[in-house]
């Protein structure tokens, strides 16, 4: 069994190991703006503005499909009153139909 207990403790002294070398990893990647690296920097506010446009565009996108959406939804029931003006098509019928 004390083999065992090696292999544990060795196993725990490799995580603590490894879990402090993280945490100084870390404290070194948070570092200030003035010493962020200039093309980092760049690359950072190119894809802010990608970003930014990007979330325009899909806005808009949205915002069409849902103009688009109204519009064909109105042009149905426009049609479909007109068919009922017409006679050919009576309102019962349709009643089932409607969402």
């Amino acid at each position: 069994m004390s083999e065992e207990n090696k292999v544990v403790e060795e196993v725990t002294a490799n995580d603590e190991f490894n879990e402090t070398q993280e945490q100084e990893t870390v404290q070194e990647e948070a570092v200030t703006d003035s010493e962020v690296d200039p093309i980092e920097r760049e690359v950072q506010e190119r894809l802010a503005k990608m970003k930014s446009n990007m979330d325009r565009m899909a806005g808009e996108r949205d915002e069409a499909l849902k103009k688009a959406a109204e519009v064909e939804q109105k042009q149905k029931q426009a049609h479909i009153q007109r068919l009922e003006e017409e006679g050919k098509l009576s309102s019962y019928s349709t009643a089932g139909r409607r969402r």
